[in-house]
């Protein structure tokens, strides 16, 4: 990612805004410890902009023990579609009527992609989602599950024995996009990456081109109802 495309914020209105932007958009936080080691999604319960701080869902076991012991952790959203982050030294763990929540201080730096979020879901097991490429020599529909997706694009699963049919830099015109979170579109599609996936399969990564408005808005939703369910079922 390009240093152009972060927006930093260090405004503590503007930062106070947004927090209460995410918390009317029922939005959640992902925490981050061990540069991605362990991540877990929290629903915002309360901003308090004046007393500096954000209350989230705790974890219990061996994550929040984890995750109570970080010094440093990397907690990303998103907020009005856009990907969003910052850093926090540490958490607090309180206890109110039987029930467990987090206080996390408002951060005094924000991080913003200028352009729309890059910020990538897995659809769950039970949806049926695939992407759908014509083979380079025009023989043959491919299709494979989506791993993940973002507004900025797609990663999708084949068998390794297809390797040889993709390349970085391959431009497909009329690829098709299927999946059980409302996703059903047609959009131009580059590979811009190929990595093993264990001994059977690979991941392909695809960036869309040209992606229309009706479409970019469908991912955002998708995107923010499958981050919901991932919190539903943690």
């Amino acid at each position: 990612m390009n240093s152009d495309d972060i927006q930093t914020v260090t405004q503590p209105r503007q930062i106070g805004r947004m927090m209460d932007q995410l918390f009317s958009e029922r939005g959640q936080l992902t925490l981050v410890v061990g540069d991605g080691a362990l991540e877990r999604a929290a629903n915002v319960l309360e901003v308090n902009v004046e007393r500096g701080f954000l209350v989230v869902d705790a974890f219990e076991g061996r994550d929040a023990e984890v995750i109570e012991r970080a010094g440093e952790i990397h907690v990303k959203t998103v907020i009005a579609g856009i990907q969003t982050w910052f850093f926090i030294q540490g958490l607090e763990r309180l206890h109110d009527r039987g029930d467990h929540y987090y206080h996390l201080p408002l951060p005094a730096r924000l991080y913003r992609l200028q352009r729309r979020g890059a910020f990538r879901v897995r659809p769950s097991a039970g949806q049926s989602s695939q992407a759908h490429v014509q083979a380079r020599d025009g023989s043959r529909t491919l299709r494979g599950p989506i791993h993940d997706i973002s507004v900025t694009g797609v990663c999708f699963r084949f068998p390794r024995e297809d390797m040889s049919l993709f390349s970085v830099g391959t431009i497909y015109e009329n690829a098709y996009i299927t999946c059980d979170c409302g996703l059903n579109f047609y959009v131009r599609l580059e590979v811009s990456n190929l990595r093993e996936d264990g001994e059977k399969t690979i991941l392909v990564g695809m960036r869309f081109l040209d992606l229309g408005v009706a479409a970019e808005r469908a991912i955002d939703r998708a995107v923010q109802t499958m981050q919901r369910e991932m919190i539903a079922l943690a």
